[in-house]
């Protein structure tokens, strides 16, 4: 693509996807009783939902000349995230062994 957007698997906000993934799944976990598929499931949709959200208002609407993304790194932003999500659950597992 042009060097106007982001393309490929990973770019610079790769490691802020995984990030938001770990936080966000972090509280999940510790606030929300619910089993894992449950909250995997929501947290999936909360992170499709967002990229569509992103790249179908923001970026037309709101900030019209920020860079644009193709749809694998729009489908990586979703996988990033939901590693840093698995990472999270791993922790949390490990603590909760360990206690």
């Amino acid at each position: 693509m042009a060097k106007d957007s982001y393309d490929g698997f990973i770019d610079k906000w790769a490691i802020l996807h995984l990030l938001a993934g770990l936080f966000i799944g972090l509280i999940l976990h510790l606030f929300f009783p619910f089993t894992l598929a449950t909250t995997s499931f929501f947290f999936v949709i909360i992170l499709i939902v967002w990229e569509l959200f992103k790249n179908l208002i923001i970026k037309k609407f709101i900030l019209p000349k920020a860079k644009k993304e193709d749809m694998i790194n729009a489908m990586a932003d979703v996988l990033w995230g939901m590693s840093g999500f698995v990472i999270a659950h791993s922790i949390i597992m490990f603590v909760r062994l360990m206690a």
